[in-house]
């Protein structure tokens, strides 16, 4: 088999979705027998497969094995050393604050959750599970970062008023930061304060002295999309096409 497959037995998808998935990374370069093989030997449910944007023959190759189209995944990143805040939007987050989660804290992002605060996942978008597999699974998904005090940071952030209008979570490894969900609460949506889940994380990169701070972000969600690349300057690193397949 080609090495350069990685296979992914996605195990914590099973409390989450309800059967066994399992995840391919395909190289940018693949031997497509060696794909297929590996494909037809795997004891799974549903596969995930995410392909370099780039190989429309490993894409096709796929879509002839019945895989369908879920989304587009970038990985984005901020070298932070070029990281200058707009004045227009930094005093925009001036009455802002943000502090650790407690366990009140969680029970409300759990709550906000349950509004459906993010409903542009693949998972959400998928008829055979929807939104509150998507809603369950981030959900399992804070618990177990939050049970990794040493590991994830999860930050509440709040108002002037002590009000708490969204969260963000990282995780630092070396000189890279990884900030890997966030998000707004309902009664403070489109109210431009989308920034401050892309700012906080940033700060806290600088303070903890990370070089890097990076983060995956689906095509589906444009509107974010929009802000880190044009508010914030993150650049795409890798973009990934995810098909799956239910077996």
């Amino acid at each position: 088999m080609n090495s350069n497959i990685e296979i992914i037995h996605a195990t914590w998808e099973k409390r989450n979705l309800g059967k066994d998935v399992t995840e391919i990374i395909v190289p940018i370069h693949p031997d497509l027998a060696e794909l297929k093989n590996c494909i037809l030997n795997l004891d799974t449910e549903l596969i995930y497969v995410k392909v370099h944007h780039s190989n429309i023959e490993a894409i096709k190759f796929l879509e002839k094995l019945d895989f369908e189209y879920c989304e587009n995944l970038f990985t984005i990143k901020k070298r932070l050393r070029f990281f200058k805040m707009h004045t227009v939007f930094e005093n925009a987050l001036s009455n802002l604050y943000s502090k650790p989660v407690n366990n009140i804290d969680l029970e409300n992002i759990f709550y906000e959750l349950d509004k459906n605060m993010f409903n542009s996942d693949r998972i959400a978008l998928d008829p055979n599970f929807g939104q509150n597999f998507s809603n369950l699974r981030y959900k399992n998904w804070l618990n177990d970062m939050y049970n990794l005090k040493d590991e994830y940071q999860i930050n509440i952030i709040k108002n002037k008023y002590h009000k708490p209008i969204g969260f963000y979570t990282n995780q630092y490894k070396g000189k890279i930061a990884y900030a890997p969900l966030g998000g707004v609460f309902s009664d403070h949506q489109n109210k431009g304060l989308s920034h401050s889940i892309i700012y906080f994380p940033l700060i806290d990169a600088l303070n903890n002295n990370c070089k890097v701070l990076k983060t995956q972000i689906s095509g589906n969600n444009v509107p974010v999309f929009n802000i880190y690349s044009s508010v914030f300057g993150f650049e795409i690193t890798e973009n990934y096409v995810v098909l799956k397949k239910f077996v």
